[in-house]
């Protein structure tokens, strides 16, 4: 009876049509999610420091929309292949994130806050950041539109 039961398993698991059927694939998946986080964590951090250097902070959920879309790109640059590296990486993201939320405060005028469509423009006009990873700044952590 246990042979079948492990044969019966070992077919299943051959017959895998998705990841979730895989053992072991929700501990990478949270491992994969944790990582992600920390990134966005920092870059946020980044952000909130500059701007709060030139006396504004980010209006509630003006960076929620962009925040999304960041974290499925530091996803995907992570699970590409090659894979990114954060550690090398890492200073040009955060200056680009620190020109960013600059940029943010600049359009922001007198408004004590950033809203979320000037959060937007800042994000546009840094695209093409000369300091981006990648040639030309092909911004390979954010590479998404907005």
């Amino acid at each position: 009876m246990a042979k079948k039961v492990k044969a019966v398993k070992k077919a299943k698991l051959a017959a895998a049509t998705k990841l979730t059927q895989i053992k072991g694939y929700k501990a990478v998946y949270v491992s994969i999610e944790f990582v992600v986080d920390e990134i966005v964590k920092e870059i946020l951090a980044e952000m909130n420091l500059t701007i709060m250097a030139v006396g504004k902070t980010f209006a509630p959920a003006s960076l929620d929309e962009w925040t999304e879309k960041l974290r499925k790109s530091v996803r995907d640059r992570l699970m590409a292949t090659p894979p990114g590296d954060w550690n090398a990486d890492r200073p040009k993201v955060l200056a680009v994130a620190s020109d960013m939320a600059i940029i943010a405060a600049i359009l922001s005028a007198s408004a004590p806050t950033v809203a979320k469509g000037r959060v937007h423009a800042s994000f546009r006009a840094v695209k093409d950041h000369a300091t981006c990873p990648g040639t030309l700044g092909s911004g390979r952590w954010c590479d998404f539109d907005i």
